[in-house]
């Protein structure tokens, strides 16, 4: 639903003559940073989802460009993230002024690590130093036809259903394997499932941010479960906290303290999205290695930040 939203309103403004005047509104700022002023109208879909973000850079004509944006878009936090950082910062800071300056923090330094990234892939990525001149002709402002919106809208669904869809699911499936599954089989008990495994494997990664003993295979274990969805971080949390009545007990039962906290959420709304963006990504860039670059530069980006603030913070109080 979301996706065929998103078409019709790229539809209705391209149609409409609207589109065109409002790049050339946002061009000046946005060519500071190595974007065109069309990658406004992604910005704006990433809040609710990174996913028909994606889909929207189609309005970007230049090709390198259009891959700048593909890859600096999921940075955007969307509503999924949103929820994370509602969830785990209601449970460890107990002021609501914390809580709410929190989340105003960590969405100013996901803006920020957007503008930064087109500076960063323009010049290491593609070697240009300056974004092509935006040269249109602007049409006239008239009422968009119906026929020619549901046209857009519907060939552009298909694509996306026949081609994203699939790789959505074999992923989908795969990730459940490693849930529901372990070593001697079926798995009632998600601690024994090769999902929980690998949490183990990566728990040094946890230590990095001083979480010890159990907790930090816990942490692990719920970020690679919001690689399917970024909601489902709190899912993980709750199904590893059986006894808590809640997610606020279920967050409070790592023991975090407010740095760790703070630098977790840094990270979880730096990391990959969900697995839908990186299957759109690799979509609309047509190239594997793209989608691999996505997943490895967002993840090297989230536990630098992540990382530093911890530190600092550390060192400082």
């Amino acid at each position: 639903p979301l996706i065929v939203l998103v078409y019709a309103l790229l539809a209705l403004l391209e149609d409409s003559g609207l589109a065109p005047r409002i790049a050339v509104a946002f061009d000046g700022f946005f060519r500071r940073f190595g974007f065109p002023g069309r990658v406004l109208f992604p910005i704006v879909v990433s809040l609710g989802c990174n996913v028909p973000a994606v889909v929207a850079t189609r309005t970007i004509e230049d090709d390198e460009e259009r891959m700048i944006s593909i890859l600096a878009v999921p940075f955007i936090p969307c509503q999924a993230r949103l929820v994370v950082l509602l969830g785990i910062s209601a449970a460890v800071f107990k002021s609501s002024l914390t809580q709410a300056a929190s989340v105003l923090s960590i969405y100013l330094a996901a803006f920020l690590v957007f503008l930064a990234s087109g500076i960063i892939l323009r010049e290491l990525l593609f070697k240009r130093r300056a974004v092509s001149e935006l040269v249109l002709e602007l049409p006239p402002i008239h009422k968009p036809s119906a026929k020619v919106v549901w046209w857009l809208t519907w060939d552009n669904s298909k694509h996306f259903l026949r081609k994203a869809g699939m790789i959505i699911l074999t992923l989908s499936v795969i990730t459940w394997f490693l849930l529901n599954a372990g070593p001697e089989g079926m798995m009632v008990n998600v601690e024994d499932s090769y999902a929980a495994i690998i949490g183990r494997t990566l728990s040094p990664l946890g230590y990095l941010y001083q979480i010890e003993g159990e907790n930090s295979w816990k942490v692990m274990f719920a970020l690679i479960h919001g690689f399917i969805a970024k909601e489902a971080v709190l899912e993980a949390i709750v199904l590893l906290s059986p006894e808590a009545g809640g997610i606020s007990e279920a967050v409070q039962a790592l023991g975090l303290t407010p740095i760790q906290a703070y630098s977790l959420l840094l990270f979880i709304t730096l990391y990959v999205p969900c697995l839908a963006t990186v299957a759109v990504v690799l979509q609309e860039a047509k190239k594997a290695r793209y989608a691999l670059l996505s997943v490895v530069y967002m993840v090297a980006i989230a536990l630098l930040i992540s990382l530093s603030a911890y530190w600092l913070a550390v060192l400082l109080l």
